[in-house]
């Protein structure tokens, strides 16, 4: 009988003794890891879901801005002589040059109001730079062609873009030639210009006729004259450049007469 009774306050002691300190560093360990595994699955989805909607963001941008460029090539008009000059139904000087990577051209954009008035159409200069897209505006004036406003379309980090050939003359069709002034793209005064910062804000009303003076491309002119539709095509990619998706449209332009 003493025996038992020594057996069960031996029992009852040890089951009072608590944890030992190994256990006490097996649960500890066992907790960090688990908290760490915790901490990593919430960084995990809080980067996955910022990073889905950076991309959302981005290829809504970019449908946007191809949306906007296609209905806004379609209003390609006669570059203006004259503050009031409206004229249009002539394919001479619609588009000054058609570029891999920028299109400068004149476009009727509320320059017509309901009381039958008119003023010259605005120019425009549509550009992608370092992994950018740009819009910069003009309107004649005066003293010559000044800037409206210049605006980044779509930018880092949400996309960025990539393309062969951004703009494309006469796609899926024939032209007389290659040649779509490429030369005055290259030595124009948006050469340079990768940020809307560094965007002109003035330009001589006639500069355009003095850059195709002093750097003649007949050929250049003739085939733009023949230009009845403009291909767009840009690459967006995501901030991991692990997603991408291409955007592309064909903005038609009346054929008029030479």
């Amino acid at each position: 009988m003493l025996t038992f009774l020594r057996t069960r306050i031996r029992s009852v002691a040890r089951g009072d003794a608590g944890l030992t300190l190994v256990e006490l560093l097996v649960a500890m360990v066992l907790a960090s890891v688990v908290g760490a595994m915790t901490l990593l699955t919430f960084i995990g989805a809080s980067s996955a879901s910022s990073a889905t909607g950076d991309r959302m963001t981005g290829t809504a941008n970019a449908r946007s801005t191809l949306q906007q460029w296609q209905a806004l090539i379609q209003t390609a008009d006669t570059a203006p002589t004259g503050l009031t000059d409206c004229s249009s139904g002539t394919t001479s000087h619609r588009f000054e040059w058609i570029g891999t990577d920028d299109i400068l051209f004149y476009a009727n954009v509320g320059n017509r109001p309901a009381d039958g008035s008119c003023t010259a159409p605005d120019m425009f200069w549509l550009a992608m730079r370092d992994g950018t897209l740009l819009q910069a505006q003009y309107s004649l004036g005066a003293s010559g062609w000044a800037i409206d406003g210049c605006k980044v379309l779509s930018e880092k980090p949400y996309a960025t873009f990539s393309s062969p050939a951004l703009f494309s003359a006469n796609r899926g069709g024939a032209l007389p030639g290659v040649d779509t002034g490429q030369l005055w793209s290259a030595s124009g005064p948006f050469a340079g210009v990768s940020t809307c910062s560094a965007a002109p804000t003035s330009l001589a009303a006639n500069w355009v006729t003095t850059m195709q003076l002093a750097s003649p491309d007949g050929t250049a002119l003739e085939v733009l004259k023949a230009v009845t539709n403009i291909g767009i095509d840009f690459i967006a990619s995501d901030q991991t450049g692990k997603h991408t998706q291409e955007f592309a449209a064909v903005a038609a332009v009346y054929g008029g007469t030479s």
